[in-house]
């Protein structure tokens, strides 16, 4: 067994008993859900399978603030009918199961097409229009809602995804926010309304639900936020959080492979950000990087080092669910490294359930063991043309 002291040691946060320093990074599933407003087995078992391969939090996709709405794409459970909530307290058992702790995504993604400014992308990159403050406290009270019923549900914690220029981050923007009220202008205006919703999530979540936030550490955009701001914005979100994730780059096709490092970067591109907000000296509370981590070494290095507390990984664990496994045993070199193609996040832009380019059972986890008998009589066998997936040993 090879030792990964500083990665797989524990700790505590809020109370709770975290076994190691890894958290899974909030995948969303498009293509394990046909319009189902809950967790179907097979979204069950995809993130059940990460609590089972060993990381400490396991971070849920698949909630949308506020009521459940579909979108003909994303997987948006609901949060406030009880048959459809049966299912979600069942995957927070499950996750449990496993000694792992159970962690929601909300997402803040506005309805009716508002951002923060006129002007300012929505999702599909169109132009949105100024949200008024009415909507504002409406979406702020979903916020707290949401994560009162989670708590209820068994989930230990709440991800507020305040990153990548999603909606309700471009608030933090001043390349996004062009408010002219409160809400805009300095730093500490356009952190305010975040700054709401936190203290809003903590007051009706109660005190012993850890509450994790993503910011983007970079937008590496002219006028946007620099490093030296996302400290800032770091630095003012954090009496109101527990966890801080620190990322990279906006919702921005020019963007996209920043945000989700591609195979022309070098390993852990973003782990920068995230150690110079270590370096600065101003964070009580631990910071979480993110981005192409690809097994326990490089995370343990990142703990070792001290460039982060936590590290978050998604796409690692998604080509090879074996990886921390393989690793403790030594065996780091036949973890099937992610080749970092994105296939896995862009499965629904070619119409099919979620597919990995290098593990063949992703998206079909639920139906392994009944389409992989045992042989019953064994044969030597060549394979010719099978690429990295067709040759995987399951």
């Amino acid at each position: 067994m090879t030792n990964y002291s500083h990665v797989l040691s524990p700790t505590r946060i809020r109370g709770h008993f975290i076994k190691n320093r890894i958290v899974t990074g909030p995948s969303t599933i498009h293509s394990a859900s046909n319009g189902e407003l809950y967790p179907t087995e097979a979204a069950m078992l995809f993130f059940e399978k990460r609590a089972k391969a060993g990381v400490g939090i396991v971070t849920v996709a698949g909630v949308g603030t506020g009521p459940a709405a579909d979108d003909g794409m994303h997987a948006s459970w609901d949060l406030y009918q009880q048959n459809h909530t049966n299912a979600l307290a069942e995957l927070a058992d499950r996750i449990h199961f496993y000694g792992a702790k159970a962690s929601m995504e909300l997402m803040g993604i506005f309805h009716d097409g508002y951002t923060v400014s006129d002007g300012a992308p929505l999702m599909n990159f169109e132009p949105g229009r100024e949200i008024p403050i009415k909507e504002m406290e409406r979406f702020k009270e979903w916020y707290a809602n949401d994560a009162a019923i989670l708590r209820d549900l068994g989930y230990d914690a709440v991800l507020l995804h305040f990153g990548h220029s999603i909606p309700v981050a471009q608030f933090l923007s001043p390349y996004t926010n062009k408010r002219k009220d409160q809400y805009g202008g300095s730093t500490e205006n356009r952190c305010r309304y975040l700054i709401e919703i936190l203290e809003a999530v903590r007051a009706k979540a109660g005190p012993n639900m850890i509450i994790e936030v993503r910011i983007s550490g970079s937008e590496f955009i002219n006028g946007g936020i620099d490093l030296a701001e996302g400290i800032r914005i770091g630095q003012l979100l954090q009496p109101h959080v527990d966890l801080l994730q620190v990322s990279a780059g906006m919702h921005n096709p020019k963007l996209m492979t920043v945000t989700h490092p591609c195979g022309f970067l070098p390993p852990t591109p973003n782990v920068f950000l995230a150690e110079e907000f270590k370096k600065s000296g101003q964070f009580y509370i631990p910071i979480s990087t993110i981005g192409a981590i690809g097994n326990l070494q490089e995370a343990d290095d990142i703990i070792a080092s001290g460039k982060a507390d936590f590290v978050t990984i998604a796409r690692a664990l998604i080509a090879d669910i074996d990886m921390i496994t393989k690793c403790r045993e030594g065996r780091i070199d036949a973890v099937v490294p992610c080749i970092k193609c994105m296939h896995c996040h862009d499965s629904a832009v070619f119409g099919r359930h979620m597919r990995c380019a290098v593990n063949p059972s992703v998206g079909l986890e639920q139906h392994i063991e009944r389409m992989i008998q045992p042989v019953k009589k064994q044969k030597k066998v060549a394979v010719i043309g099978g690429g990295p997936a067709g040759m995987k040993v399951l």
